[in-house]
């Protein structure tokens, strides 16, 4: 009978809540404690991540979509190869660019435009004449 006593004094011990808590109250579990909290910490910032940078990346591809739209005559154009030279002629998807001091011409297509020097000239003096416009002021 020692023997089964002892089984039972055992089970007693194991059941026993730990100290300092009441015997009747169950731990709260916390949203973001324990392994599936960290888990939904990580989700949750991948999916903030990936949702700025798609916005980031969408902006940037719009940008770059009115640089290529708004092409003319006359423009100093840079290429994603590092061509920098000015635009004799456009049409639908390629542009005649002249570079260098041989007046040498480059057929190049859309695509390939890196960036327009001078219609960033145009942007800049475009917000500052907006600017000063709004400070009751006037540009030269």
């Amino acid at each position: 009978m020692a023997a089964n006593d002892s089984g039972v004094a055992n089970q007693a011990v194991q059941a026993a809540p730990p100290q300092g808590e009441p015997a009747g109250k169950v731990a709260p579990s916390s949203l973001f404690g324990g392994p599936n909290g960290v888990l939904l910490l990580t989700l949750l910032f991948c999916l903030v991540f990936f949702w700025f940078s798609g916005k980031s990346r969408k902006k940037r591809e719009q940008e770059e979509s009115a640089i290529r739209k708004n092409v003319e005559v006359g423009d100093e154009l840079t290429t994603i190869g590092g061509i920098v030279g000015i635009v004799v002629g456009v049409r639908d998807d390629v542009f005649t660019l002249e570079t260098g001091s041989d007046r040498s011409k480059l057929r190049i297509e859309k695509w390939a435009i890196k960036s327009n020097i001078t219609a960033a000239a145009r942007m800049a003096k475009r917000k500052e004449i907006e600017k000063s416009e709004r400070k009751g002021g006037s540009v030269k």
